[in-house]
C-alpha cells in the first residue's frame, strides 16, 4: 500500500469514526450516515468487520457515562451468584433477559448468511420507524421508573423489538426507545435502559466479528485512534442526549430521520 494510498485509508477511517462517534449517540441510525458518508466519498461501504470495530469507542464511551449503572450490574450479578435477593440482581437479570433475544437473532443471521443491506430497506426503516417512535412517544402514557424497577416483562418486550436492529436503518437506540415508550416508561427511562442495553449487545457483536476484524487489513494504529474519536465523540454527545429528553421531545430527531430518509431515497433515484 502507497504513502497516498493508506494517507487516504487513515482519513477515510478518521471519518467513520467521527461519524460514528456522533450518530451512535442518538436514535438517527449510524449504519446510515456511514453508508451516505461512503456515498458521498465515492467509495464502498465499510465492512461489517470494520462497522463493528467502529462500535468499541461508543461501548468504552456508554460504560463511563453509565459507569454508576454498571457498578450496579455486577454487583447484581455477584448477588445471583451468591444466592442473594436484590434489587441489583433483579437490575442485571433484566438486562440478561433483554439481550438474549438480539443475541440469538444475530447469531442466526451470522449462521445463514443472511444480508439486509440493501439502500431500499435502510431508506423505509429510517423514515418509517422514526415515524412509529414520534407516535409511540406522543401517545403513550409516560411513567419515570427507575431501573432496578423495569420489569422481566418489559425486558422481555425491549429485547425482542432489538432484533429489529440487526437490519440497517432501524437504530438500535431508537427501536428500544419506542419499546420503552410502547410499555409506559417515560423518554428519559427508556433511553438510560436503551444504552446500557447497548453494553452487552455491542460487547457480543465484537466477539462475534472478532475473527474478521483481526483479518482486515485495519492496522492496530487505525483500530485505536478510531476507537478513541468514536470514545471521546460518544461522551459528550451521549451525555446531551440523555440531559435533553429529560425536558425536550423527540420530535428533532424524527425530523432528522426523515432527512436522512429523503437522502437516501434520492441516492436509490441517481439523483445525488
Amino acid at each position: 500500500m502507497g504513502q497516498e494510498t493508506m494517507r487516504y485509508c487513515m482519513h477515510y477511517f478518521f471519518l467513520l469514526a467521527f461519524v460514528q462517534g456522533i450518530a451512535e449517540a442518538f436514535p438517527i441510525s449510524s449504519s446510515a450516515h456511514l453508508l451516505i458518508l461512503a456515498h458521498v466519498l465515492g467509495i464502498q461501504p465499510p465492512s461489517k468487520a470494520l462497522a463493528v470495530a467502529l462500535h468499541l469507542g461508543t461501548l468504552l464511551a456508554i460504560g463511563v457515562v453509565f459507569h454508576k449503572a454498571c457498578f450496579r450490574v455486577l454487583r447484581g450479578c455477584l448477588d445471583l451468584f451468591r444466592g442473594h435477593a436484590s434489587q441489583a440482581r433483579h437490575f442485571f437479570l433484566t438486562l440478561v433477559i433483554a439481550t438474549l433475544p438480539v443475541l440469538f437473532g444475530g447469531l442466526g443471521i451470522h449462521l445463514l448468511g443472511l444480508n439486509f443491506d440493501a439502500l431500499p430497506i435502510m431508506a423505509i426503516n429510517t423514515m418509517v420507524f422514526g415515524v412509529l417512535l414520534w407516535v409511540i412517544d406522543r401517545t403513550r402514557p409516560s411513567k419515570a421508573i427507575a431501573l432496578e424497577k423495569i420489569s422481566y416483562g418489559t425486558g422481555i418486550v425491549l429485547g425482542c423489538f432489538q432484533m429489529l436492529a440487526l437490519i440497517p436503518g432501524v437504530s438500535r437506540l431508537g427501536i428500544c426507545i419506542m419499546a420503552g415508550r410502547l410499555m409506559g416508561m417515560n423518554l428519559a427511562s427508556s433511553t438510560r435502559f436503551s444504552f446500557l442495553l447497548g453494553i452487552p449487545v455491542i460487547a457480543s457483536a465484537i466477539v462475534l466479528k472478532h475473527g474478521e476484524i483481526i483479518n482486515s487489513n485495519l492496522s492496530l494504529a487505525s483500530f485505536f485512534s478510531m476507537t478513541g474519536i468514536t470514545f471521546f465523540l460518544g461522551i459528550p454527545c451521549i451525555l446531551f442526549f440523555e440531559s435533553w429528553v429529560k425536558t425536550h421531545t423527540i420530535t428533532p430527531f424524527v425530523l432528522y430521520r426523515l432527512g436522512i430518509g429523503i437522502v437516501l431515497c434520492a441516492m436509490i433515484g441517481g439523483w445525488i
